[in-house]
């Protein structure tokens, strides 16, 4: 699932900083955020590796601070649908699976080459029980990505495959030329000509 907010302060293809994150929700001390940073483990991953096989259980959150990553699904045939997509200054994870240790109905995978904040399931609620600001974080970013979902929910029953295109192009304005058109179409739920087509008349 979404865990989301692009950190202000930082514009798109920049390595967006952690703390800048936390601090545009909660104020943390010097020793605050060292005690948090020392639970996180940077990576860099390579354009198309695969984070979290789908029905595995996801162990880890991931924040973003250069590079994309995507939750995306894997039909019977083999066809692969787009649920979302974390650029930087994002949090990440298959959050259902996460909470609750159960397998994920959901695949996480780098779509680019991607430099990664790592924090487990383990240290993520040894947080939460410390420090009051990180619970205070893990709060909002949950009630962002409840936001977020009923919004995909919501609007997208209601939008046209044009009015899709329109809320990507103003909310995303990076994705069209960022992203292949495969990956667009199914993260919008609809289909690659369509796409095509309305890239062409935008």
């Amino acid at each position: 699932m979404y865990l989301s907010y692009r950190c202000a302060t930082k514009p798109t293809h920049m390595s967006a900083s952690l703390r800048d994150y936390i601090e545009s929700i909660v104020s943390v001390t010097d020793e605050e955020f060292d005690q948090i940073l020392s639970c996180f483990v940077p990576m860099t991953v390579a354009k198309g590796e695969v984070l979290l096989q789908q029905e595995h259980v996801c162990h880890y959150c991931y924040f973003v601070e250069t590079g994309a990553i995507r939750m995306y699904t894997i039909r019977e045939s083999g066809e692969e649908s787009t649920r979302y997509i974390n650029t930087e200054g994002q949090f990440g994870t298959a959050l259902v699976s996460f909470m609750t240790h159960q397998p994920s109905f959901e695949a996480i995978q780098a779509i680019e080459k991607t430099e990664l904040q790592r924090i487990s399931y383990t240290r993520f609620y040894e947080l939460t029980k410390k420090l009051p600001a990180w619970q205070q974080l893990y709060i909002t970013l949950l009630e962002r990505a409840l936001q977020y979902n009923i919004f995909r929910l919501e609007t997208f029953l209601t939008m046209d495959a044009h009015a899709r295109y329109e809320w990507l192009t103003q909310s995303h304005p990076d994705f069209p030329k960022r992203f292949p058109v495969k990956m667009l179409s199914s993260f919008l739920g609809i289909s690659r000509e369509t796409l095509s087509r309305l890239r062409a008349i935008n």
